[in-house]
C-alpha cells in the first residue's frame, strides 16, 4: 500500500488527508489504525469529480462504515458503543463536507431493523 502525505499541500490528495486527518503513515484513522492508501484517495477523486470537499466527504463516509462494521463486530458492549460513536461522529462529519462540497448526494444511514447491519448509501 503506498502512502503519500506533503504538508505544503499542493495536491488534491494532500488536501484530502489532511482535512480526514490521515496524514501520519501507520498512524490511520481506520479502527486497525490503517491509512488511507493513495490509490484509495485517488479513487475517492475520481469518484467525486476531482472535488476535494465532496472527496473528504466520501472519506468520511467511508470511515463511518469502516467504524460502524468495527462496531458491529464487537461483542464487548462499551467497546461496541464507542465505535458507534465515533461512525456517527464520521457521519456528521461526512454530512457537513457533502453539504460544503455542493455535492449533496443525500446521505443516508442506518441500520437495517432484519438484518442488524449499517448502511450508508446514496439516494439520488
Amino acid at each position: 500500500m503506498s502512502f503519500t502525505y506533503r504538508d505544503e499541500l499542493e495536491t488534491s490528495r494532500d488536501k484530502v488527508r489532511f482535512w480526514l486527518g490521515d496524514i501520519t503513515q501507520d498512524q490511520g484513522k481506520r479502527p486497525n489504525g490503517k491509512n488511507f492508501s493513495d490509490n484509495e484517495i485517488a479513487y475517492l477523486l475520481s469518484s467525486e469529480g476531482d472535488n476535494v470537499e465532496a472527496a473528504v466527504a466520501a472519506g468520511f463516509e467511508a470511515l463511518s462504515n469502516d467504524w460502524q462494521d468495527y462496531a458491529v463486530s464487537l461483542w464487548e458492549e462499551e467497546l461496541k458503543m464507542s465505535a458507534e460513536k465515533v461512525s456517527g461522529e464520521y457521519a456528521a462529519k461526512a454530512e457537513k463536507w457533502r453539504r460544503k462540497s455542493g455535492r449533496d448526494t443525500g446521505v443516508v444511514t442506518g441500520f437495517s431493523e432484519h438484518q442488524n447491519i449499517f448502511h450508508l448509501g446514496y439516494s439520488q
